[in-house]
């Protein structure tokens, strides 16, 4: 099993009742093990990783997937964990009990876990590539943008970023996608979230060191956040390298998805 000594010695263990578990990685970190980590994916990923742009982001992509299910092989004692996704691309673990989501940008990979019905989350460079100021009218509410532009110039960019892996762990948890325009719906931290025929959720931010920012969206029970960094993720220097691939498809031209 890919890198399974790693996840081991990190700690990794099912989430407690209330607990949602993100793990934080680099890929550099497992480079010396890419042709193990290419073993571990399936037929689509396989050719999901055949169709990036650039080679860095095709290695990242495959060695986060193999991460991924090697840390859900060790939470739920399976050896094939029974991940599917929706058509709208949200990771589910049938009859498990748990939920699970998966989020990378640069060389940066970030795994949650939570004993729940759904949780989304979201990692980005900070400061990230492209401008959002731009983007802030696809992205905020009025209110929302609002409160961005009130604030000193120089912290507009980092509320902005802050705010939009809000959104992205949001959209994630409720499994819609971009179909759900980011626009239309408030991403505030440590509210409670409602929406029709979707569970009450709550968003958290991420402590996950200088260089980046995160969230994570779940439901009111999931109350404690624990983050579990692998080897030397956070103490690496960081260099911008645009907005994160995940399965919510970003709008920030040129992005991928996972």
């Amino acid at each position: 099993m890919f890198a399974v000594n790693t996840l081991r010695e990190a700690g990794l263990a099912r989430p407690r009742a209330g607990e949602a578990l993100v793990l934080l990685a680099s890929s550099t970190d497992f480079a010396g093990d890419f042709d193990q980590a290419r073993m571990a994916l399936d037929d689509a990923e396989h050719s999901r990783a055949g169709r990036f742009r650039f080679a860095r982001d095709a290695d990242t992509y495959i060695l986060a997937h193999a991460l991924w299910r090697s840390a859900l092989c060790l939470v739920l004692g399976m050896q094939r964990p029974p991940l599917v996704f929706t058509e709208a691309g949200q990771p589910v673990l049938p009859g498990t009990g748990m939920a699970t989501s998966l989020s990378h940008t640069g060389r940066f990979i970030a795994i949650a876990l939570t004993q729940a019905d759904t949780v989304g989350v979201d990692i980005e460079r900070d400061p990230p590539r492209m401008q959002l100021h731009a983007l802030a009218p696809s992205i905020c509410t009025p209110r929302e943008h609002a409160v961005v532009m009130a604030l000193p110039a120089d912290a507009r960019e980092g509320a902005l970023l802050a705010l939009w892996t809000r959104k992205e762990a949001l959209l994630k948890a409720y499994g819609t996608g971009l179909r759900l325009d980011p626009a239309t719906i408030d991403a505030d931290v440590e509210m409670d979230l409602a929406r029709a025929s979707h569970a009450t959720l709550r968003i958290h931010a991420l402590d996950t060191g200088p260089g980046l920012k995160g969230a994570l969206a779940a439901p009111v029970q999931v109350d404690t956040v624990t983050t579990l960094p692998l080897a030397r993720v956070l103490a690496m220097s960081i260099t911008p390298d645009g907005l994160s691939r995940s399965y919510v498809q970003p709008i920030a031209p040129g992005s991928s998805h996972a």
